[in-house]
């Protein structure tokens, strides 16, 4: 990482040897950077000695059935309805929470061919989880967080980088309007309603 984010590597190392096990939450919206960062964070505490697992919240979220649902408009179900935190909080970040537990076992959604995939996360005495992904402050999971990074990206940027990533939406014009109608109003609304800005520890 680079030397301008060593304060950030301070801090986490901080409460990781004051408490153990630690949750760092990355936040931002689409595009932001979040998964890059969570990987180059994951990266950089191996070099120090650090046990870390990157968690990507987009890993729990729901079969399409349940995710888009008709009677309501597309933000507020990609909002309200996308991610299964029952799954995620009691599979996952409660678990990793109690000391004795040494391996996670769970299911995580591979959105590409809309079914689920096992796997396992093996834990040591002081780990860091780092939860990644959109909305991470949201009210079901800001209590369980150590430490929270919201990454500022402008409009502009992150429209560039969806527009080369999220091909398996279609073509530019499809993955725009998906945004427009998805995506961009449910980030305004957590905007208002959480403050996620305000509320982080450091914005990048």
């Amino acid at each position: 990482m680079k030397a301008r984010h060593s304060f950030l590597l301070k801090d986490i190392s901080v409460l990781q040897k004051n408490k153990g096990r630690v949750i760092v939450g990355i936040d931002g919206f689409g595009g932001s950077g979040k998964t890059t960062l969570s990987r180059n964070l994951a990266k950089t505490l191996k070099s120090l000695g650090i046990a870390s697992q990157v968690v990507h919240l987009d890993d729990f979220i729901f079969e399409k059935r349940i995710r888009y649902t008709k009677n309501k408009p597309q933000w507020y179900s990609f909002y309200f309805k996308q991610w299964n935190f029952h799954t995620l909080i009691d599979h996952i970040i409660k678990p990793f929470l109690e000391v004795s537990q040494k391996k996670i076992r769970l299911q995580t959604y591979d959105k590409f061919n809309n079914n689920y995939r096992n796997t396992s996360i093996n834990l040591t005495d002081k780990h860091v989880l780092i939860l990644e992904g959109v909305f991470v402050q949201r009210k079901k999971l800001s209590s369980f967080l150590d430490y929270t990074i919201f990454i500022n990206s402008s409009k502009k940027t992150r429209i560039k980088r969806i527009l080369k990533r999220d091909r398996y939406i279609g073509n530019s014009k499809q993955i725009i309007k998906k945004y427009i109608d998805r995506y961009f109003p449910a980030e305004e609304y957590y905007s208002k309603e959480i403050k996620p800005r305000s509320k982080a520890n450091i914005i990048l």
